[in-house]
């Protein structure tokens, strides 16, 4: 395993119930059961070619947690350059790098950097409505 290190006020949290080890800081938005629930109930394509993007990913906990009820590739997408490092260096802590990049990019720009129709899942922990309208092509169901 790939030696991380860890900033002041950082920690690693694993869920007893999995082996995904998440950085997280005091500092920044950790975690929580919002995220453990939603890649318990999101259900990804299982093949090599499956493609899974992860909006609004924070330290990347969905994507990581997701990671193993998928062989595809995931994408995690973080605006705040602080948490999209701290993801980063927890794909690397969990050995995903081959299957798991981090994008530090607003989503209004998303498409500049993503190919439309790419993806077989998107998964996206946000719950404030006004902001999911607001990207052109997310839609709130």
């Amino acid at each position: 395993m790939e030696e991380i290190t860890l900033h002041e006020n950082e920690r690693i949290d694993q869920l007893f119930t999995n082996e995904v080890q998440v950085i997280q800081s005091s500092e920044v938005f950790s975690f929580s059961l919002d995220a453990v629930l939603l890649a318990h109930f999101a259900e990804p394509k299982r093949g090599y070619k499956t493609k899974l993007i992860d909006f609004c990913a924070g330290n990347g906990a969905v994507g990581l947690f997701l990671s193993s009820k998928t062989n595809g590739q995931i994408t995690s997408v973080e605006i705040q350059p602080k948490l999209a490092e701290m993801a980063q260096r927890s794909v690397r802590l969990n050995n995903l790098t081959e299957r798991m990049e981090v994008l530090n990019i607003d989503l209004n720009d998303s498409l500049k950097y993503l190919r439309k129709d790419n993806f077989d899942t998107i998964v996206c922990k946000i719950t404030i409505p006004h902001i999911i309208q607001s990207i052109p092509f997310l839609t709130l169901t």
